[in-house]
């Protein structure tokens, strides 16, 4: 729901924008800019009023709108809707032009919230890079030290690592730190083949992680399991309220896209059906995740990891010499966390980069494309850096989601529900109708109140709970 809270936002945003600019241009005479384009279509005068198909207005008339109208939607007078007025979109409103969520952010709340909002973005990315980094160096540590490090500790993920196991942990980070930095630094468009390869790998990992979980819930029995019949399930916890702000927090956490979900929207060319497309994205990896979780939790009980794919270390499917198919089944799992950050990592880091660059450099240096490029790469490289600094110094990947998180709930929960109701009172003040292509049951008023308040008890009973449970117990 609150996903498309920012797609209907989006949508309605291109039409206000039109709207806000044709009262200014009545209400005051001496502002000087181009004239609103109009390409109407044929058809009946009714319908001409409707259409509106190729409606532009110039980047720097839309910077004069944000400064003036940016503040609040209540210094909109309300007037009466004439239906022969040329910004009237159609009805439903659909998506004509894609802005980002900071800009959204910008144009409803004004350029406080906005620079608010980015830097809350960017502690989000930074914790999210920062776990994806302890994950790698942790994962790399438990499944391939090196022996003339570590002088043979045993190096797992849930026990204090030893001062040995540390310094092998640390030698991986630096490492990749020395391989991914570049990579962030190059285009997206020159890593494509690399992330289409990663994204076939996830499915592959995570389909053979539940099923030979599931296999071996029928075919494998040792003392940990209290069932002695098939199917073999272990003693798990069945709730745990101490865990339960760690619950949400992974939950909000492995869902987030929110940041970039009007990215993702621009080269998909039905962009009426967002709302399936998201739709089912989110089940399909809420349900992988969850049944994986269960699975899991019924087989290996209180002895799972935090790392999930070290519990298949020492899988041998049940052989005493594993064939060369359970290795390799063993070695795709054990690194597939480690190749995901690989493809992650970059991603975010453009995302970090792009939104530090825009908050701090000029638009007049922006312009300029030797400059444009050294502050493009200089942001990029402190995006990179930051996180892998703070992977060396505190490596509890629960801790890191579980903070991280807590920030998820803002950028997932609050500010969604906020850019829906300033965009449909403004669409409503200028239109007299705020309904788009991809509006339901669930975008009226109840669904804002319900998605506001939940988010909101989420974040309030997860922030202190886990504050006080951290600093004072």
């Amino acid at each position: 729901m609150s996903l498309m809270f920012i797609v209907e936002s989006c949508a309605r945003t291109h039409h206000i924008l039109i709207a806000r600019k044709e009262h200014f241009q009545k209400e005051n005479q001496t502002f000087e800019d181009q004239p609103i384009r109009i390409d109407l279509s044929s058809g009946s005068e009714r319908e001409k009023s409707h259409k509106n198909i190729n409606t532009t207005i110039s980047e720097d008339d839309e910077n004069i709108i944000l400064l003036e109208m940016s503040q609040s939607s209540d210094e909109i007078p309300v007037k009466h809707v004439d239906e022969n007025k040329k910004y009237m979109p159609a009805q439903p409103i659909i998506f004509k032009k894609k802005y980002e969520y900071n800009e959204l952010i910008k144009i409803y709340m004004g350029k406080k919230w906005k620079t608010a909002f980015t830097v809350i973005l960017t502690i989000y990315l930074f914790g999210a890079i920062w776990s994806y980094v302890a994950v790698f160096g942790t994962s790399l540590t438990s499944f391939a030290p090196i022996p003339s490090i570590t002088h043979g500790d045993k190096c797992e993920v849930d026990i204090e690592f030893t001062q040995n196991c540390n310094n092998n942990y640390l030698l991986y980070i630096v490492l990749f730190g020395i391989v991914i930095i570049p990579i962030s630094c190059a285009d997206l468009v020159e890593q494509k083949w690399l992330q289409i390869f990663l994204f076939g790998f996830r499915f592959v990992a995570l389909i053979l992680m539940i099923l030979t979980c599931f296999v071996a819930m029928f075919n494998s029995h040792d003392s940990q399991h209290m069932s002695s019949s098939k199917p073999y399930i272990a003693e798990p916890y069945y709730f745990n309220w101490k865990h339960l702000p760690l619950a949400f927090a992974s939950f909000i956490f492995s869902q987030t896209f929110h940041h970039s979900a009007l990215i993702i929207t621009e080269p998909l060319r039905k962009k009426n059906k967002l709302r399936t497309i998201f739709t089912s994205s989110l089940l399909t990896t809420y349900g992988f995740f969850s049944f994986l979780g269960i699975i899991c939790s019924l087989y290996f009980g209180k002895k799972v990891k935090s790392i999930l794919t070290l519990n298949w270390i020492e899988y041998s499917a049940a052989y005493d010499h594993p064939p060369f198919w359970a290795v390799t089944i063993r070695i795709i799992i054990i690194i597939f966390p480690i190749l995901d950050v690989v493809s992650v990592f970059p991603l975010k880091v453009v995302t970090i980069g792009t939104a530090l660059q825009n908050l701090f450099v000029p638009r007049t240096l922006k312009s300029q494309d030797k400059t444009s490029k050294m502050y493009k790469i200089l942001f990029r490289v402190m995006a990179g850096l930051f996180p892998l600094i703070g992977a060396m110094i505190m490596k509890k990947i629960p801790i890191i989601i579980l903070f991280n998180g807590i920030i998820a709930c803002l950028i997932t929960f609050i500010f969604p529900t906020i850019l829906q109701y300033k965009s449909q009172k403004e669409a409503q003040k200028w239109f007299g109708f705020h309904k788009t292509k991809y509006s339901n049951f669930t975008s009226g008023k109840a669904g804002i109140y319900i998605i506001g308040t939940f988010g909101s008890i989420v974040f309030l009973y997860s922030a202190v709970y886990s504050i006080y449970d951290y600093f004072f117990e």
